[in-house]
């Protein structure tokens, strides 16, 4: 799975994937540990496509968690975890996401200060050294057309949507 994501993010033909697949793994050795089968990964985000994703940022790469009915653009991929009204909520997935991601900046609604004042504090005290910009929310929502993929919670308080741009663990 790795040398795949590998190809993606280089934009790699794939007659370049296979020469260097097979290339690589001849000189790492790698034959007999790439036949073996993993099972499930036991820590961290389970969800393969958010993983994905998220592994697959770049430097201020932009990049959504919205509640259940945020429109999401056309051409921006939806990771849609929403199982019930709820479930999961802005703050487990925000949590989670945090758990893995270096983000460096992020964007609120200026409406989240009046109408959900908690969760604005809830963001702001998992992003302590992040930089924030507020705008409108129809400006945020026309904004999230710049961003690689969406991530849509079960949540259904009002404005829990944030724009998280990813940074550098460096």
């Amino acid at each position: 799975e790795s040398f795949r994501l590998i190809k993606k993010m280089y934009n790699m033909t794939e007659s370049e994937y296979r020469k260097n697949l097979k290339k690589f793994t001849k000189l790492l050795e790698l034959d007999e540990l790439l036949e073996k089968q993993v099972k499930m990964k036991k820590r961290g985000i389970l969800n393969a496509q958010l993983s994905y994703l998220l592994a697959a940022l770049g430097h201020k790469d932009l990049f959504m968690i919205g509640d259940a009915g945020m429109p999401i653009p056309e051409g921006v991929e939806v990771v849609d975890l929403v199982l019930t009204a709820g479930v999961p909520t802005f703050k487990q997935v925000l949590d989670a996401v945090l758990d893995e991601v270096q983000v460096e900046g992020y964007y609120l609604a200026h409406e989240i200060k009046e109408f959900n004042p908690e969760l604005e504090e809830y963001i702001k005290a998992g992003l302590p050294e992040a930089e924030v910009e507020y705008m409108p929310h129809e400006d945020l929502k026309k904004f999230s057309g710049k961003c690689r993929f969406a991530i849509r919670t079960g949540e259904f308080s009002p404005y829990p949507n944030v724009i998280l741009r990813a940074g550098v663990v460096f």
